[in-house]
């Protein structure tokens, strides 16, 4: 839940997860803040993160695990830890799992780090 998960404590867990489990620079974290974000002219993703007091993360996760000349594989999650953007619009009905919406960045995030450990 985004009280217990904010997108800060979400980047430092995987900072600290990738220097734990990666010292030999096989991972590299990326973290993109407000400004990039707003540089980048991410509206949508911004519109979202106006809502709360905490401010917006951007992840890239680079494993690179492929032999030379392979075509990457790309994943991408998701990870809204709260989102009010039209709750008030929104059915009562499944309003509990909207804080479930950081799910994507967690799989995809737990996904990388589990292929960079298998060396896959």
């Amino acid at each position: 839940p985004a009280n217990h998960m904010t997108p800060r404590l979400f980047v430092e867990a995987i900072q600290n997860r990738v220097a734990e489990d990666f010292p030999d620079g096989r991972v590299r974290l990326v973290v993109r803040d407000r400004e990039w974000i707003e540089e980048q002219k991410m509206g949508s993703f911004m519109s979202v993160a106006k809502g709360s007091d905490e401010p917006p993360f951007l992840l890239e996760l680079h494993y690179s695990g492929a032999d030379v000349g392979e075509a990457p594989v790309c994943m991408v999650g998701k990870g809204v830890t709260f989102d009010t953007g039209g709750i008030s619009i929104k059915p009562s009905k499944g309003m509990d799992a909207m804080r479930a919406d950081m799910g994507g960045a967690a799989c995809m995030t737990s996904a990388t780090l589990a292929a960079a450990a298998l060396s896959l």
